[in-house]
């Protein structure tokens, strides 16, 4: 039962984060903030997701972990990568490419990710004769 409300507080608190980063921080303080403070906050944002969900899946099997950091990783350099080409480029790289960039970073500030994992976890129960893949 403990293992289940951990799962479902975190699945809101990842909702709630995730849409107070795209209402305030995506949309709403747009022209307010500089692009460097959006960019560090998102960033702050992404990691806290992430170490949520590394938080809810540290006792299940190595793969899952093992796939939930490489993922995350992954976005991280993505976003470096893109950070410095737009530093580089001074500000002239294409809007279409940082708009992709911006909704990879939203989908894995989102519960999406969440909720795959759960439902990995809940097939390799299933589907395991142990019960503890």
């Amino acid at each position: 039962m403990q293992r289940k409300v951990t799962l479902v507080l975190s699945l809101v608190v990842i909702l709630f984060i995730s849409w107070a980063n795209v209402v305030y921080f995506g949309y709403g303080h747009r022209t307010s903030m500089s692009a460097t403070s959006r960019q560090i906050i998102h960033s702050s944002i992404l990691a806290l997701t992430g170490a949520i969900g590394y938080y809810n899946w540290r006792k299940e099997a190595n793969w899952l972990k093992w796939l939930w950091v490489v993922s995350y990783c992954a976005v991280f350099v993505l976003l470096g990568m893109l950070a410095v080409a737009v530093k580089l480029t001074n500000d002239q790289l294409a809007h279409a490419w940082t708009q992709f960039v911006a909704e990879i970073r939203n989908n894995f500030t989102g519960p999406l990710p969440f909720l795959v994992a759960y439902i990995l976890v809940t097939l390799s129960r299933r589907f395991t004769p142990n019960g503890n893949a």
